[in-house]
């Protein structure tokens, strides 16, 4: 049982209810249904290709994780690397699997992600900013992939853009949480190579331009006033004590609790998209 909890803690439970939730908003948005039966294989399979990315993402930083995340589950050897490359392959193969019985469009989605997901791990996540746009660019695809499932791509471009930015933002700044670490690996990460006051200015700016876009569907009539209120009191809030508490104090211990806590602004986000088109 206690394996169990391990694997779990691998697969990063939390993040991948994120995951399922994200592909049903997307398919939602353009049908109203969350029981088709397409849109839920869909989920399935995002979830499946999320835990394949974490899995083998903990595998191939299992050297340096011994530095800087010691609580992990191969560092604390709680569970052998074997076992856990085996288990990527297997999550990676299923998820992919599953597609085919969606549609084709869904099923080179789920190979895109897989190599994405493998290319990230490998080579691009210490590298200047590639790493950030691919993760970032994954997390918004996840509504694209729900809209997939349907055949149907319009309302689910909304929550990809703002995901992308709000993503590139919090991934740059996991960098720089991470900075004491990546420099004894000779990573290439925008902290690294400008500083922590030009990584803070970066953040910023992101942050900036996804609270004024949020605006934008509310202004084209896209969704209600549910939404702008969700929006602009509580991500657009948010976000901005996140900006005041960083440039006030950017110790290590403070980014690690603003990280944390902007992984609450992403359900505020999805619960904005959602009421606003209840």
């Amino acid at each position: 049982m206690k394996k169990f909890w391990e694997y779990l803690k691998l697969v990063r439970l939390h993040n991948l209810l994120l995951v399922v939730g994200s592909v049903f908003l997307g398919g939602w948005l353009e049908t109203k249904e969350f029981l088709d039966f397409h849109l839920i294989l869909a989920a399935a399979s995002a979830l499946l290709l999320a835990a394949f990315g974490y899995a083998h993402n903990d595998f191939c930083d299992r050297e340096i994780d011994r530095l800087n995340k010691n609580h992990r589950p191969l560092p604390r050897g709680r569970i052998e690397g074997k076992a856990v490359l085996i288990l990527a392959g297997i999550l990676a193969v299923s998820g992919v699997i599953l597609t085919w019985w969606v549609n084709l469009y869904l099923f080179g989605l789920a190979l895109l992600a897989v190599v994405l997901l493998v290319g990230y791990n490998l080579r691009w996540k210490k590298s200047f900013l590639l790493g950030n746009a691919t993760v970032s660019f994954l997390s918004g695809g996840l509504f694209l992939y729900g809209a997939a499932a349907v055949k149907s791509l319009s309302l689910a471009l909304v929550p990809a853009i703002f995901s992308f930015l709000f993503h590139f933002g919090r991934e740059i700044l996991k960098d720089l949480e991470d900075h004491p670490a990546d420099q004894q690996v000779a990573a290439r990460t925008l902290p690294i190579k400008m500083g922590t006051k030009k990584t803070l200015l970066v953040v910023t700016l992101i942050f900036l331009c996804l609270m004024v876009l949020v605006f934008l569907p509310y202004h084209l009539q896209l969704f209600n006033q549910r939404y702008l209120v969700l929006a602009a009191l509580g991500v657009d809030g948010f976000l901005l004590y996140i900006l005041w508490s960083l440039w006030k104090d950017h110790s290590l211990q403070n980014i690690n609790r603003l990280n944390s806590l902007l992984k609450l602004n992403m359900y505020l986000g999805l619960a904005a998209i959602l009421v606003g088109r209840w």
